[in-house]
């Protein structure tokens, strides 16, 4: 059975993550760092990369998966569609400034499309290049019915940009050896500098 992916509204709980309680005694943010282009690791040989150019990342796609451009984000499928990955990059001092635990906790409570009661679990730390965390739930898709696992896990490069990736599984087990595939995929996640339209 194909997956509906739970996350659609990804975008919108990573904007609502990234939203802090205002203060305006903060001190004004730190200049940042040069972002500079980090390569992708030696990829298998049957893997492709895939930029986003407007989302200023690259990561590396198995044979077969399919990744398709929404803006700065990236939507991507596995060859039996039965897992699918986000990516959705911010590169705001919000979201930046945001303790990597509490930007996952947001974000898991503000994604739609799960039938109410299903509960996220703490966030833990994920094995990654940069800093990251993941946390997990499991529930049924609000529209379709069909059970999922969703992984959200939660990607920053120091001072540079945070990375919200999630992964949504079909939770029968037949769709493990494409989830595993997925976390492979995610080990390859690489920022790099913004390139605008036409630049």
């Amino acid at each position: 059975m194909r997956l509906a992916l739970a996350a659609v509204a990804l975008a919108a709980a990573v904007a609502l993550a990234a939203c802090g309680d205002s203060d305006d005694d903060q001190p004004a943010p730190k200049p940042r760092p040069v972002e500079r282009t980090d390569e992708l690791p030696k990829l298998p040989p049957d893997w492709e990369p895939h930029v986003n150019r407007g989302g200023g990342f690259a990561i590396g796609l198995p044979r077969g998966w399919k990744a398709d451009d929404h803006g700065t984000s990236t939507l991507v499928r596995s060859y039996d569609r039965l897992v699918a990955v986000e990516i959705v990059p911010d590169r705001t001092d919000e979201a930046l400034e945001l303790g990597l635990d509490q930007f996952a906790t947001r974000a898991l409570g503000a994604l739609s499309g799960l039938e109410a009661g299903a509960q996220p679990s703490e966030p833990r730390p994920y094995k990654h290049r940069y800093s990251a965390v993941q946390s997990r739930l499991e529930g049924r898709h609000a529209g379709t019915g069909i059970r999922q696992r969703i992984s959200l896990v939660i990607v920053r490069r120091d001072h540079l940009v945070t990375f919200t990736v999630a992964i949504a599984a079909n939770a029968d087990s037949v769709s493990r050896p494409a989830e595993r595939l997925a976390r492979k995929m995610i080990a390859t996640l690489r920022s790099q500098p913004v390139t605008l339209a036409g630049g």
